[in-house]
């Protein structure tokens, strides 16, 4: 990477790096280098800069007025996008009752962790409890509060421990000690599926009820990305920066516990091309080829949301026309063209008005703003010819207060090789239900980083009906890799709430990802505690899950619905015993 970028890099001094983590003044950059760790800090001195490791880190930087279209020609991997949750008896069809109840498996999670990344967690819930009362949540990073101490090496938030956890328990008033609320109740939901205590009186018991907690409460993100990708400043989003750090920070309170752990990242973005590549999911599938961690990532709820489509065009068209209705009121219009690198892609567009705007030509690097002079739209559009981290052409439109009704996006396409392109509206979370294609495509709707290979990409389904879960989202990745890889139960699952000793129902994708990221802590402790496969990866641990999955007899498998079928821990196991007696 060119870290010439950044105009900013000559100042000396940015102040306190705890405030630029949250502070709007700062943008936040991901960057991908070559290992030279002592160029990096050279180029950025004086900056907020974390080290991931020899090919990631991030930095946060003063924004000086930096229009974030101009770096996408170049840069489009730099800039974080925007990640929401993935949601808005079934213990049993998951094989996990008969995990836990066989005398010589009787697996409870004991001794591993599980990390989890979301919205928080009711630390004060007897179900994270152990029976004396003291907590199960080893370390609880929660970014968004500055009263604390944040964790050692990072630079934000405020880090609290077993024993401050347990110290404020034991108050009235714990959260005057640990100010630490789960205000959405997401992240006690799900934890609680994972990892959820034995409570006879609610009838519930989460999977791995002896496992320990690893937790981080996700900030806000920041206003100007927010601006950027058009997402109301009400809405709940978070960035990418803070999804890695979080996920580094599990890995290393890991690390630091000698423990095996089961990392859950309940969240997913529309951007990117769909394939499992980018720096992030880079990072994951370097993560899950070491012993003792595995990753699941909800396959998403954009099935049926209208926020894809993609085609060929045929040699004989001159343009292709992509029909986007627009309510009123929309203050604007983000999408992604994802093509071939081998042709060349254009767009032009037509306005509910009939103002035509024709074919921008796709200069190499070049970014073009175009106000319309019968209506206040503004189209703005980046071509990248060659992303730099996909290798594909990637169109970058975002059109500012646009007209309500029928826009109609005139697509380009040069070349030899076949014209097929993706192109995909942000999730169903930041945009309004009138924004949509009209002819939509249903397929390669699953959200990043769940194509990420290594990881255990997880799609929902009513474990009552067998039936998939309406708004799963649906494979293969832009690659044709499958994915999903398994479905587990996800509609109407019951589950803790925000209020301790209340239980709720929900359905998603996320809580059918709480299911399988709870079976992983149970093979864990299978495999790297017990002994039994002491090197036990994430990689290794996804091809098991896969492997033991129940399938309907007339189905064909993979497919991009269920991908290899339902998560049957059990039936994982069975595949183990058939492996020895072969």
């Amino acid at each position: 990477m060119d870290f010439r970028l950044f105009p900013e890099n000559g100042f000396d001094e940015i102040g306190d790096c705890r405030e630029a983590a949250v502070q709007n003044d700062y943008a936040d950059y991901i960057l991908t280098y070559n290992g030279d760790r002592e160029g990096l800090q050279a180029a950025f001195q004086g900056q907020c800069l974390t080290i991931i490791d020899d090919y990631l880190a991030v930095v946060s930087i003063p924004r000086n007025d930096i229009d974030l279209m101009s770096l996408i020609p170049q840069f489009y991997s730099v800039i974080p996008k925007c990640y929401g949750l993935m949601d808005p008896t079934s213990l049993e069809a998951s094989g996990i009752i008969q995990v836990q109840n066989q005398p010589v498996l009787s697996l409870s999670g004991s001794g591993t962790l599980i990390g989890v990344i979301d919205s928080g967690i009711d630390y004060t819930n007897p179900i994270f409890r152990n029976a004396d009362g003291t907590t199960r949540i080893v370390s609880l990073w929660d970014q968004s509060v500055q009263s604390g101490i944040p964790p050692e090496g990072f630079f934000y938030g405020s880090e609290y421990g077993r024993t401050e956890i347990n110290r404020a328990l034991m108050t009235d008033d714990p959260y005057e000690q640990v100010p630490s609320i789960d205000d959405q109740g997401h992240g006690t939901f799900v934890a609680g599926i994972m990892a959820g205590g034995r409570d006879e009186a609610g009838n519930y018991t989460g999977i791995a009820p002896d496992a320990e907690l690893l937790v981080v409460k996700l900030k806000s993100a920041k206003e100007y990305l927010k601006e950027y990708y058009y997402i109301g400043s009400e809405e709940e989003a978070y960035q990418e920066t803070d999804l890695i750090l979080a996920v580094y920070y599990l890995q290393l309170r890991a690390r630091r516990e000698q423990k095996p752990i089961s990392i859950f990242l309940g969240l997913g973005t529309n951007g990117g091309d769909h394939s499992g590549r980018g720096p992030m999911q880079a990072y994951l599938n370097r993560l899950a080829t070491a012993p003792g961690i595995a990753i699941t990532i909800p396959s998403g709820n954009e099935g049926n949301a209208r926020h894809h489509t993609s085609g060929i065009l045929r040699d004989s068209e001159r343009y292709r026309t992509i029909e986007i209705n627009v309510g009123a009121g929309d203050p604007g219009i983000y999408l992604e063209i994802w093509g071939n690198t081998q042709n060349v892609y254009a767009v032009g567009f037509e306005s509910p008005y009939g103002e035509v705007v024709e074919r921008i030509p796709p200069r190499f690097y070049t970014r073009q703003q175009i106000p319309l002079y019968l209506e206040r739209t503004v189209i703005d559009v980046s071509y990248s010819v060659i992303e730099g981290f996909t290798g594909r052409q990637l169109i970058v439109v975002r059109l500012t207060n646009p007209t309500e009704g029928i826009w109609r996006l005139r697509l380009y396409v040069v070349g030899t090789f076949e014209k097929n392109y993706q192109i995909w509206l942000p999730i169903r979370n930041f945009t309004p239900d009138d924004l949509f294609f009209l002819q939509p495509t249903p397929d390669t709707t699953l959200t990043e980083p769940s194509a990420a290979d290594a990881c255990i990409c997880t799609t929902a389904y009513n474990h009552l009906t067998n039936a998939l879960y309406f708004e799963s989202g649906r494979g293969y990745t832009s690659l044709g890799m499958v994915k999903p890889d398994l479905a587990a139960p996800g509609v109407d699952v019951y589950g803790p709430s925000e209020i301790a000793g209340r239980y709720v129902r929900r359905s998603g994708t996320s809580v059918a990802a709480a299911h399988t990221a709870g079976a992983v802590a149970l093979l864990m402790e299978w495999g790297n505690l017990r002994g039994n496969i002491p090197l036990l990866n994430g990689i290794q641990i996804k091809q098991y899950l896969t492997r033991g999955a129940r399938r309907a007899p007339a189905g064909s498998y993979p497919n991009e619905l269920w991908g290899n079928g339902a998560l049957d821990l059990y039936g994982a196991f069975e595949t183990l015993q058939q492996r020895e007696e072969f």
